[in-house]
């Protein structure tokens, strides 16, 4: 496993951001032992990218006839997407990333042996890329972009021509229900024009763009086990904005646990597809 540099300039993040990113890297590393047994939706989700990004590059030919030569991806996890991606692209060479070391490790060992693939941990949005790419994608990672929007060109520049940046995200309505009934959870300031943005970048720099939107509804005993859900997969960093309300965060675990009814959480889905244009003729 090789770990990046410290990848391209970083400077426009504040000490808060560049903190707040190391604690993501923690959170994902200390779940990266169970995260299999709880990651129930991003093994969901990983199956339906990986139907989309096909549908996609074939473009409605029924023929698996497109050739991906090289491919990178960001956020691998443990390797849900992974093991799709080599299964359905065996001749593709990969570089698969991911910003937690212990995650990098832990795709290594389910797929070691598969000399196509490169490790490498790396923040995937302030990559280092020495090559380009006839695809990039990624299942359900770049929700944790400080700047999605500036990111996204980025990427593109690093395809081929003809190249493909597939990925999936949160939604900007996501945990819609749950925000309803407990605002004080949502994250603040929470940028709901920062997908938009991002679309709209991919419209100047691509020449096709597919969108496809999902939800997927969970249920869950109480409040505290929906926290808690997310806490096991590394995902609780969030929370951390919220520890200064901690009354009414105890104030609502007691009105769910009382209520004696299962909160219904709704995971709002993004999917994305954007060709780089090919070179003229």
């Amino acid at each position: 496993m090789r770990r990046f540099g410290a990848g391209i300039d970083r400077s426009e993040l504040t000490p808060d951001q560049l903190a707040w990113k190391g604690r993501v890297s923690q959170a994902f590393d200390r779940a990266s032992d169970r995260y299999d047994q709880y990651a129930h939706v991003q093994r969901q989700v990983a199956n339906g990218l990986s139907h989309w990004l096909v549908e996609c590059l074939q473009g409605g030919s029924t023929k698996n006839d497109f050739e991906v030569g090289s491919a990178l991806e960001i956020g691998c996890g443990t390797g849900f997407f992974t093991s799709l991606l080599v299964e359905t692209f065996p001749l593709t060479h990969w570089t698969v990333t991911d910003v937690s070391p212990a995650m990098v490790e832990s795709v290594e060992k389910r797929l070691t042996g598969n000399s196509k693939l490169k490790f490498q941990v790396a923040d995937g949005e302030y990559l280092e890329l020495p090559k380009t790419f006839d695809l990039i994608c990624s299942n359900l990672s770049f929700q944790w972009f400080h700047d999605l929007p500036a990111a996204l060109p980025r990427l593109m520049q690093h395809l081929n021509p003809g190249g493909w940046l597939v990925f999936a995200t949160l939604d900007s309505n996501n945990f819609s229900k749950v925000y309803a009934r407990y605002p004080f959870l949502k994250p603040s300031p929470c940028s709901t024009d920062s997908l938009q943005v991002s679309l709209r970048v991919l419209e100047d720099a691509s020449s096709i763009q597919r969108v496809h939107r999902e939800t997927i509804m969970r249920s869950f005993p109480d409040l505290r086990e929906f926290l808690v859900s997310l806490k096991r997969i590394g995902a609780g960093t969030p929370a951390k904005e919220f520890n200064r309300r901690k009354s009414e965060l105890l104030a609502a675990l007691r009105q769910s646990r009382d209520a004696q009814v299962d909160e219904e959480v709704d995971y709002r889905l993004l999917f994305v597809a954007a060709q780089k244009p090919p070179t003229e003729p």
